[in-house]
């Protein structure tokens, strides 16, 4: 009995898991969701920072930090010979 009741109890819970994982494809894919990573301060190993950002500022950042590491190695080729 108590395992027909446990098994009817889990059934009717599947359809609340599903929209669970379906809000937090949701919120996975959001530009607006808020992200907290920490970083160690420079000259330090044991200072660090938390730097909270919205995805959409991270991913801003990580292009920004790109193009600043191309321009440092001297912009990759370049037509012309120049």
């Amino acid at each position: 009995m108590k395992k027909t009741i446990l098994f009817f109890a889990l059934f009717a819970a599947l359809p609340a898991m599903a929209e669970t994982k379906a809000e937090s494809k949701k919120a996975a894919n959001d530009p607006n969701r808020v992200i907290c990573r920490t970083e160690q301060s420079t000259g330090s190993r044991l200072a660090t920072q938390k730097r909270c950002l919205t995805a959409q500022q991270w991913a801003d950042q990580k292009l920004i930090d790109r193009q600043v590491v191309e321009r440092a190695q001297g912009g990759g080729w370049k037509n012309g010979g120049q």
